[in-house]
């Protein structure tokens, strides 16, 4: 598959050995070694974002293109787009240990992970996130 990297197209293949994969560039150079169970990219236009999911031993690390955003410790991982101020970000949805917490962009902590669920839920006026903890909407 293709991403944007600093506005050049620039390629990318998942190889792999028996069951695990990994991913190089067009030049034949490693990003990603080949460890991996899954390989996914999280946007679908993937120009616009490059966030890579990885699962290894049934647990989800994230990266932006080849920088970790968050080590490869999590049950799952997904990612919410969010509004401020007519801009668009995103924010990371991280269940561990069977509860879940949110990153913003970067893999700062925003809220730990003591929530049964957490939502997005944008306004017209303002954005917040619909936390459930023990099953209590808060």
């Amino acid at each position: 598959f293709y991403w944007s990297n600093s506005g050049d197209d620039t390629c990318f293949y998942i190889v792999s050995i028996g069951n695990k994969i990994g991913l190089i560039d067009c030049l034949g150079r490693v990003v990603f070694p080949i460890i991996y169970d899954e390989i996914k990219n999280l946007w679908n236009d993937i120009h616009v974002k490059t966030d890579i999911r990885v699962k290894k031993d049934n647990l989800y690390g994230l990266y932006h293109a080849e920088q970790q955003i968050l080590p490869i410790k999590y049950d799952w991982i997904g990612l919410v787009l969010t509004r401020s101020s007519s801009k668009y970000d995103y924010c990371i949805n991280a269940s561990q240990n069977g509860c879940w917490g949110m990153y913003d962009s970067h893999g700062s902590l925003i809220l730990p992970h003591d929530y049964d669920e957490i939502n997005y839920e944008p306004t017209n006026t303002d954005e917040g996130f619909l936390v459930n903890l023990n099953s209590e909407k808060k």
